[in-house]
């Protein structure tokens, strides 16, 4: 089985870059352009592993919200 992978930035083009490597590794990808759409795909899915390159996350971590 194939492992799968959620990649996640509102940047189409860093998705669609990210997406044909991790395709070329093997993978299989979705893709999500907001926190919003990647948790509706996460529920869908209920698997996957997560790359987000974007710094400026719009969902902080409980860690970072403390701060």
């Amino acid at each position: 089985m194939k492992k799968r992978v959620l990649v996640v930035d509102d940047e189409k083009l860093i998705v669609k870059g990210i997406r044909f490597s991790l395709l070329q590794d093997g993978l299989e990808v979705d893709c999500a352009y907001d926190g919003e759409e990647a948790l509706q795909l996460a529920k869908e899915q209920q698997r996957g592993q997560y790359s987000d390159p974007d710094v400026g996350d719009p969902f902080p971590s409980n860690d970072e919200e403390e701060k």
